[in-house]
């Protein structure tokens, strides 16, 4: 089953910035019981719905409605009221919008930062945004600075083994993929899937994910003999290829195209209200939400599949 003929780098790019990531940074729901109202949980789960569902334009306005009744319970400088800030940012990312993001980015990153700490993981996921709204606009140069940062920070904060820190080494590998520094993302990418494979076991989709970024990094390389395994390892797995799409959307869906069209293969966040400043380690609040490909940017991510983990 042979590998194809090696990506020229602009060629590679694109397969980079078109695939959008299946997993978030922020994306842990509210913790219903930390003293949000129900008509506040009501708007952001119906914000949450339509943009799972692809349907950018119909979320928008229940985003708004959910930060001006967080405003207005929690305060404007709230930690609780900056994630708000930081969905509704995310969704005018989404759209390409990047003018009126950039500033709700800035606001949710210096509450976060005042309250919580320069070092605290809500800071991480607000960098990581901050990288994937300059790599949106083909900044890569500012994005892997505020990536970088992302990743030194999850490290000191969650320690080295923490899904958040696969996270971020995932994100900085492909934005260096991104700018044709092949050869240094290639580390990142082993050891977020050494972190995966430790801490959500090797049936987790974020496997499959982090075995494709690998080996399509392998691919631009020409270390073909290296890709094709890892290739095939990342489209073996029945749960982990239906999670990324291959059996629910067919060969033909964005997030295996990828793979499909490197490979022969045989037919077949913030963590809820905030209220002290503890670091919390548990990964059970961490579960990312898949979010489908947007049209023009992911919300999160793109990546050699788009794919963070």
């Amino acid at each position: 089953m042979p590998i194809a003929e090696r990506p020229k780098p602009m060629q590679f790019r694109r397969i980079i910035l078109c695939l959008a990531v299946a997993f978030l940074w922020a994306a842990s729901d509210p913790d219903l019981a930390s003293g949000q109202s129900s008509e506040l949980m009501e708007a952001y789960n119906s914000y949450t719905t339509l943009y799972q569902q692809g349907r950018y334009s119909e979320a928008e306005p229940y985003a708004k409605e959910a930060l001006r009744l967080a405003t207005e319970e929690f305060g404007p400088n709230d930690p609780s009221t900056a994630f708000y800030l930081n969905e509704l940012a995310v969704i005018y990312r989404t759209q390409g919008r990047y003018a009126e993001a950039e500033p709700l980015f800035e606001h949710s990153l210096a509450i976060w930062e005042k309250d919580l700490g320069p070092e605290h993981p809500h800071v991480v996921t607000s960098l990581n945004n901050f990288a994937e709204l300059y790599r949106a606009q083909g900044n890569f140069a500012e994005a892997e600075m505020f990536a970088r940062r992302a990743l030194e920070i999850a490290e000191k904060a969650l320690g080295p083994d923490h899904p958040h820190v696969a996270m971020s080494a995932n994100m900085l590998g492909l934005l260096l993929n991104a700018q044709g520094e092949y050869a240094e993302a290639v580390p990142l990418h082993k050891r977020a899937l050494a972190i995966n494979e430790k801490t959500v076991g090797q049936a987790h989709p974020r496997i499959a994910i982090d075995l494709q970024n690998l080996a399509f990094n392998y691919q631009a390389l020409g270390y073909y003999g290296e890709a094709e395994p890892l290739y095939q390892r990342s489209l073996a797995r029945p749960s982990a290829a239906a999670n990324l799409g291959v059996t629910s959307l067919g060969s033909g869906s964005p997030r295996c195209s990828a793979a499909a069209s490197n490979i022969s293969l045989p037919s077949g966040p913030p963590l809820g209200r905030v209220q002290d400043r503890r670091v919390v380690r548990s990964t059970d609040h961490l579960e990312p939400k898949a979010r489908n490909c947007p049209p023009m940017v992911a919300k999160n991510c793109c990546s050699p599949l788009g794919l963070i983990s």
